[in-house]
């Protein structure tokens, strides 16, 4: 499979887009009455570089994109609120819903044509930067244009009835019902950040299980936000009353718990150990927030977001601002290692209350300080399996199915095997603190392949 990465529109890029939209297959559909010029592709693009379309005056978000393919540039892919910029025929209100992005998408480079690289890119491009915006998507092709159109059916796009004579206007539902829901967690949220915050609010970036290896049953959402200053009181206040609302009890009802972590950007970049943050929701603070409390902890101080960070640097969406290496600094890992192990005798102390978290979590311990690299819980479980005695093998396979939401809660049955598989756990993992040499160069923390099985 092609390795396909998306990389949001620079001007350096506009020579490359020149060529681009000078191609006979592109001008064929593409702006096919405008003589492109570097001049009229900077006027154009130049906004778009930084995230927005000016329409009358109005600054409205506009997201660009190139594609690269093995990190060869070769197409471009935008999208936009469909709603924000009316087409030549009007859009119907009472027809389509709200939550709708429009798309449009050119393969740049001749060479990459007629190789199904499209269907390849629309998949993923739908999947990792529309959806987590937008429930739904509209695209307009040329009623000429069947290559296009047999495209964006094959991604999932159906055609529906047009006004125009000219156009094929196709729409896709991008989510089920619960990430419907998820959904709209994420737009309530993004709004809520936007009205408080305003022009401080740096960037919001969505992590964690949601990107990698999927929301499972007891998953969070987990929000990362960056901030020019400090949050007020009155605006801790707003955001507290605001994400009760928003966010889901666990295990009660559609909604997912949220877990909103917000920093200051001078509090993390230049990076400092132990790091500094600003406020944190999470469920586990319901019952504090409920009662007026505006700061739980009683301590700015927040190893973890070591953690989060690099979670954030591997493997995030984002919601607003740049990409977020743009704003954070890698996290050395003497600093990343130190949180990972520091709580393990807290976990211990946690086991009988919460069996499925702990074995999970010290799965993910142990199979990051021995390979270092970053799983979900499940693909951590998988790893640990292959590397347990098998009387112990069904103490971790039961927690990944509760993780799935395959089994319900149970230990009984269990309850001898637990502590031995925890004890055995520990050892692996003292002996893996024992072998870090921490004035090795170039180490760092990586991502797991998704989808390779574990060995």
């Amino acid at each position: 499979m092609p390795d396909i990465r998306f990389r949001s529109l620079a001007e350096t890029d506009f020579p490359l887009l020149l060529k681009w939209l000078e191609e006979p297959h592109v001008k064929a559909w593409w702006d096919k009455e405008v003589h492109w010029t570097e001049e009229r592709v900077r006027q154009k693009y130049t906004s778009y570089t930084k995230g927005y379309k000016l329409d009358q005056d109005i600054k409205k978000p506009i997201h660009a994109y190139l594609v690269l393919i093995d990190e060869v540039p070769m197409a471009y892919v935008q999208f936009y609120n469909a709603w924000d910029f009316e087409p030549d025929v009007p859009l119907d209100a009472k027809a389509l819903p709200q939550s709708l992005a429009a798309l449009d998408f050119y393969i740049g480079e001749p060479g990459f044509l007629q190789k199904g690289f499209a269907l390849l890119i629309l998949q993923k491009f739908l999947q990792e930067k529309v959806k987590p915006f937008f429930a739904h998507c509209l695209v307009d092709p040329d009623i000429k244009n069947a290559a296009a159109i047999r495209a964006y059916e094959k991604a999932g796009f159906q055609i529906i009835e047009s006004p125009s004579k000219n156009v094929c206007w196709m729409f896709a539902d991008l989510c089920s019902t619960a990430e419907h829901e998820v959904q709209q967690q994420l737009q309530a949220c993004l709004e809520l950040l936007k009205t408080i915050l305003g022009p401080d609010l740096l960037g919001v970036y969505l992590y964690g299980s949601s990107l990698v290896g999927g929301l499972q049953k007891y998953s969070d959402i987990d929000l990362f936000v960056v901030t020019r200053r400090t949050t007020t009181p009155e605006e801790k206040k707003k955001l507290i009353a605001s994400l009760l609302e928003i966010s889901g009890l666990y295990m009660k009802g559609p909604k997912r718990p949220l877990e909103v972590t917000i920093v200051e950007r001078s509090e993390v970049n230049p990076w400092r150990y132990p790091p500094h943050f600003d406020f944190q929701y999470g469920e586990w603070l319901r019952d504090e927030f409920e009662k007026g409390v505006l700061e739980p902890s009683l301590t700015k101080e927040m190893p973890d977001l070591a953690l989060i960070v690099t979670q954030v640097l591997l493997k995030s969406q984002t919601l607003l601002g740049p990409e977020p290496v743009q704003l954070l600094a890698s996290i050395p890992y003497r600093d990343y290692i130190q949180v990972l192990i520091h709580d393990l005798d807290r976990l211990n102390a946690d086991l009988e209350d919460d069996t499925r978290n702990i074995l999970l979590t010290y799965a993910r311990t142990w199979s990051t300080l021995a390979t270092k690299e970053i799983r979900s819980k499940p693909a951590a479980a998988d790893w640990v399996i292959n590397h347990l005695p098998s009387v112990y093998q069904p103490v971790m396979k039961r927690a990944k199915s509760i993780c799935l939401g395959l089994e319900n809660e149970y230990w009984e049955d269990l309850k001898t095997f637990i502590k031995p598989c925890v004890a055995f756990m520990t050892d692996k993992i003292k002996v893996q603190i024992a072998l870090i040499d921490f004035d090795e160069p170039n180490q760092a923390i990586k991502l797991a392949k998704q989808g390779v099985k574990e060995k």
